[in-house]
């Protein structure tokens, strides 16, 4: 008595029969016509073409090309800047044309260690300096 349908007498009138899905697979097989089915037959194996063997990298370089011609397209189609140059920009051109100035004050890429041993490498001679 432990069916919770049957504490709140619920009953649709839909059942199933005692033990229905034990032999449910049985009965199915059973139930339906017998059928010969066609035996199964490999396909005899063609030749790989050479169209086979490189189409997914055609495919791939025509997918880079597209990327590539819409990128120009994106670039075609944005506004140019015609402004003209004022006197400060014209000053950090001639200024970054310069090679001196740009190693000077703009390029930090070489460390401590590096430097010394450019110098070393140089022929620079550290009793040379003199401490005042």
């Amino acid at each position: 008595m432990n069916n919770p349908l049957e504490k709140i007498n619920r009953n649709t009138g839909m059942t199933v029969p005692d033990d229905f899905f034990d032999n449910f697979a049985i009965n199915m097989a059973e139930s339906l016509p017998s059928t010969e089915f066609e035996s199964k037959r490999e396909a005899p194996a063609r030749p790989k073409t050479l169209w086979s063997k490189v189409r997914t990298y055609v495919y791939m370089a025509a997918m880079f090309a597209g990327i590539w011609l819409m990128m120009n397209m994106f670039t075609l189609f944005s506004p140019v800047n015609t402004q003209p140059i004022d006197a400060g920009s014209q000053l950090l051109a001639r200024l970054t044309e310069n090679t001196t100035y740009v190693d000077d004050y703009t390029v930090d890429q070489i460390s401590d260690t590096d430097f010394y041993d450019e110098l070393y490498q140089s022929g620079f001679d550290p009793t040379s300096l003199k401490i005042d």
